[in-house]
């Protein structure tokens, strides 16, 4: 089992992973547009403001920060360093 599960692992590797390479902007595309980040905007502006951001965000296909832009609602400091950095919502506190 063990042999099995080496040879696995290494095919993975040589198949699946090496050479991969990471496009940053992508993924801080992909984190932005993140319809999870309204969770993190519910203690500033209530459930109900946020679950209107994100129906707006996926109805216009466009990211919460757009939207949040043409409402003036990142005018809040607190807001707007929330979704400048939202990979740091991943880190514990």
């Amino acid at each position: 089992s063990i042999q099995i599960l080496a040879n696995g692992i290494r095919l993975f590797n040589d198949r699946g992973v090496r050479g991969v390479q990471v496009n940053a902007q992508r993924c801080r595309d992909y984190a932005e547009r993140s319809l999870g980040l309204a969770t993190a905007l519910n203690p500033y502006i209530g459930y109900a403001k946020a679950a209107e951001i994100v129906k707006e965000a996926i109805r216009r296909d466009v990211s919460i920060r757009r939207v949040m832009e043409k409402r003036g609602v990142l005018k809040d400091p607190k807001i707007a360093r929330l979704l400048n950095d939202p990979f740091a919502l991943t880190k514990p506190r």
